[in-house]
């Protein structure tokens, strides 16, 4: 495990629609009138918005920093980069102020076909200051396809060793996440809750039901999942994480679907 890397690359996709968001995120004030949430401490200091195709948003923590004996400290500070690189394809890059951290290598879709970034607004990507969360929308439809928000169980924690983050998505049919041998392909079949290791072992038998306490990690390392909506159309998450994680699933009544990645380094 390199302690040194803690990212996340989501790629979502839908039919003749593809979102992509890059979180490297790494990562000291304080707020009046602030009331704690664990989930997420993160607020957004300053934005500089100078160009409507790139954003740049500089996130502080609430939380005091770390004491300095911890062998775990909580990431205070962070940058936060927000790119459209084509009409379906959005890049969110967070690195943490303090100093530069290595990052596994990137193929830039750039390189795959031609490209036409659009303004970031027009991809219905917006962000909440405080806490920091952000949602992307349907473009036709408006309806939610994915968010942080802490309203629904939502999260985002950083420390040198430890990242979290928590999505919300409007379905509960999941499927991917590597060899996992289940029932018609579909994860956390006829369970609400469940969880998959990611972190490539040689193990005889690689069948996962995503039981409880995980651990059941196979060959490989893939970190790539679609959700099926309402309307038939698929959402498809990517994460790009050399470390060791965990997807935790738990399924919401109505529809809803919360995915933890639970990350260690």
């Amino acid at each position: 495990i390199n302690a040194e890397y803690m990212g996340i690359l989501l790629q979502i996709f839908m039919t003749g629609i593809v979102y992509l968001l890059f979180l490297f995120c790494l990562g000291n004030s304080l707020a009046a009138n602030y009331v704690d949430n664990d989930n997420n401490p993160f607020f957004v200091k300053t934005e500089t918005i100078t160009d409507p195709k790139k954003w740049k948003l500089n996130l502080a923590n609430h939380h005091a920093p770390s004491p300095l004996n911890s062998t775990n400290p909580e990431l205070i500070l962070g940058l936060v980069t927000i790119e459209s690189l084509d009409s379906h394809v959005l890049h969110l890059k967070m690195v943490n102020e303090s100093g530069a951290r290595w990052e596994p290598p990137f193929f830039n879709t750039r390189q795959m076909r031609d490209y036409h970034p659009i303004n970031i607004t027009d991809m219905n990507f917006t962000y909440e200051k405080d806490p920091f969360t952000f949602t992307i929308k349907d473009r036709e439809t408006a309806e939610v396809l994915i968010t942080s928000s802490v309203k629904n169980n939502g999260s985002l924690k950083f420390f040198d060793k430890y990242l979290e983050l928590g999505l919300w998505y409007p379905h509960k049919r999941i499927f991917g996440l590597g060899e996992r041998s289940t029932p018609d392909f579909e994860l956390c079949h006829n369970r609400m809750d469940c969880v998959y290791t990611i972190f490539g072992k040689d193990q005889l038998n690689p069948i996962d039901k995503g039981e409880f306490p995980g651990g059941k990690q196979t060959y490989g390392n893939h970190p790539f999942y679609m959700i099926q909506l309402k309307n038939g159309k698929f959402i498809g998450t990517f994460l790009m994480n050399s470390n060791a994680q965990d997807a935790v699933i738990y399924k919401r009544p109505n529809d809803e679907m919360n995915v933890i990645h639970k990350i260690v380094g």
